[in-house]
């Protein structure tokens, strides 16, 4: 039988979910992928406009109290466990608004990092990207780089904990199947219509990983949101897998 579940909840201001670091602030802000594109913006908080507005209609709110009372009815075994050291999604060079915000509900929902080297093919601030977020922002830890050499320098990933996902094959290169993911670990995509740049491939080349597709020709692609929710929630099976007793 259901019963009646009694809600309350508190709405904090939202924290700031993407700042700029080091030398990207100037950078990152005029950075442009083309004429044509819009320009990297350092706005810090997509998602606080976005519940300024849906708060004043009440929609926030409903959402936060829905969303409570199912986690009231769910068995608390469902749920996942927050890595010791949260995964870190990495998007180079994204172009399209959607698949970026997607990506962010991704994160948000599996406890990882969201990081973004810039430059973007959008605004922080674009209505299509905030849309695909919805209030997830609020819940992630973002940070836009100006390139992936200051992200390498700032954060001091190890070669094996990085991750580079690409269409190509190489004599080092994984499949996902083979690809042994850890805690802290960095999986790192690039942008929709080239991929990762050639320069980080060449750099790393004992750190690619495809994921696997049917040999057919018109199968040529996944798309970036749907390859970063296989590659996340792989990641995240290995990890809980060692994390068990006798592992």
């Amino acid at each position: 039988p259901c019963s009646a579940v009694s809600v309350c909840w508190m709405v904090p201001s939202p924290p700031a979910i993407a700042s700029t670091f080091g030398g990207a602030a100037a950078s990152a802000c005029t950075a442009r992928r083309s004429s044509s594109l819009v320009p990297v913006s350092r706005m810090g908080t997509p998602g606080a406009a976005l519940r300024s507005a849906s708060a004043a209609s009440g929609q926030s709110l409903f959402r936060c109290a829905c969303g409570l009372a199912m986690m009231a009815s769910v068995d608390t075994g469902s749920f996942l466990q927050r890595l010791a050291a949260p995964l870190n999604i990495v998007l180079v060079n994204p172009l399209i608004p959607p698949n970026t915000g997607n990506v962010a509900r991704l994160c948000a929902v599996t406890g990882s990092r969201l990081h973004l080297v810039a430059p973007l093919g959008f605004s922080l601030d674009d209505k299509h990207l905030r849309r695909a977020g919805l209030d997830y922002w609020d819940k992630v830890h973002a940070a836009t780089w100006a390139s992936f050499d200051e992200l390498l320098e700032t954060e001091r990933p190890t070669s094996e904990q990085l991750h580079l996902f690409t269409g190509r094959t190489g004599e080092r290169s994984r499949t996902l199947w083979q690809a042994r993911f850890a805690p802290g670990d960095w999986l790192v995509l690039g942008e929709e219509a080239k991929g990762l740049p050639e320069s980080i491939l060449e750099r790393f080349p004992e750190r690619w990983v495809r994921v696997p597709m049917i040999a057919d020709p018109t199968a040529r692609s996944l798309n970036l949101s749907t390859c970063t929710g296989i590659a996340v929630y792989e990641a995240l099976r290995q990890c809980g897998e060692r994390a068990k007793p006798g592992a």
